[in-house]
């Protein structure tokens, strides 16, 4: 996909099993080609990353996705949420890269974190708020001293 593709990043609570990888790959591909955009094909393709990210890409130069097209991939998310059982669309979940591993946590203990020093600046956290594929490349993994996480490190 282009650079200037643009992304969104599915977090899961926890790691994707190898079995839950199938599934999500079967149902990733199956949405993939049939997603559309007022009739017309949205050029789009999917990763998983790290075992706990779907990450979606839309070349928007071909056919960019309309809200309609946008609210059809998030009802598609909730529905693999049920077959999955678990989220993928929490926004209250931090993950971080610590010690070469993944630990997510919530937005609460995070902070309890933090304050106890468990969470240091040299930390890094998978941004889910980067927009395209330049962000994901550059910008995706960052240092909890920036970002929307640094107000709760830096204070």
């Amino acid at each position: 996909m282009p650079d200037s593709s643009r992304i969104w990043i599915f977090q899961g609570e926890k790691p994707i099993d190898p079995g839950e990888l199938n599934k999500i790959e079967i149902l990733m591909k199956s949405f993939i080609e049939d997603w559309t955009s007022h009739q017309s094909i949205v050029k789009a393709s999917f990763s998983i990353q790290h075992q706990y990210f779907i990450i979606i890409a839309v070349d928007e130069a071909q056919v960019g996705p309309s809200g309609c097209s946008i609210d059809k991939l998030f009802r598609f998310v909730q529905s693999m949420e049920s077959i999955l059982g678990f989220s993928l669309l929490s926004k209250n979940k931090i993950a971080l890269m610590k010690d070469n591993t993944i630990v997510t946590y919530n937005l609460n203990e995070f902070k309890s974190m933090v304050k106890q020093g468990s969470i240091t600046p040299v930390d890094q956290y998978f941004d889910l708020m980067v927009q395209d594929k330049v962000g994901l490349d550059t910008e995706w993994i960052k240092p909890v001293t920036s970002g929307w996480v640094a107000k709760h490190v830096l204070n």
